[in-house]
């Protein structure tokens, strides 16, 4: 794998429905890190919360990515567990890491405790000295496993 994009939902109404910012928000952040890496579809893996906000985040994300809804896998190892992002909760995600390790990007979209917490978690593996802070909804973490650097998105 070469980029890990640890992606949250975008905005969403009372209801847990992303809203059209929330929309967006998740075009942006997704025609930024086209940008940045030059992915192709056959490359991509894409996998969700079962939430509708999150799952309507990645299907937008799918469909900028040239693929298509029915592409979106879903994992519960993507649902929060709490504020923080517990010690077995990393290792679901770690899983899913390795599962998905000979795409060229990885898309996870999740919620606050995996946008906030995951990225960190996977920078301090590759030995990194720098860390994200907190993650807005429709923002990401795009993570260049080579270089050890991550961005945040948009």
């Amino acid at each position: 794998m070469d980029y890990l994009l640890v992606e949250r939902h975008g905005k969403d109404d009372a209801t847990g429905e992303l809203t059209h910012k929330g929309e967006v928000q998740i075009d942006s952040l997704v025609d930024r890190v086209q940008t940045i890496v030059g992915i192709t579809p056959d490359k991509t893996t894409i996998v969700s919360s079962m939430t509708q906000r999150a799952r309507k985040s990645a299907e937008i994300s799918a469909k900028r990515l040239g693929l298509i809804a029915q592409d979106v896998l879903f994992s519960e190892a993507l649902f929060p567990d709490g504020e923080t992002l517990s010690t077995n909760k990393a290792k679901e995600l770690d899983a899913l890491r390795t599962k998905y390790a000979n795409s060229q990007l990885l898309v996870m979209v999740g919620h606050i405790n995996v946008a906030d917490h995951y990225p960190t978690h996977v920078l301090r593996e590759l030995g990194a000295t720098q860390f994200p802070g907190e993650i807005e909804k429709g923002q990401g973490v795009l993570i260049d496993i080579r270089k050890k650097t991550y961005q945040i998105v948009p």
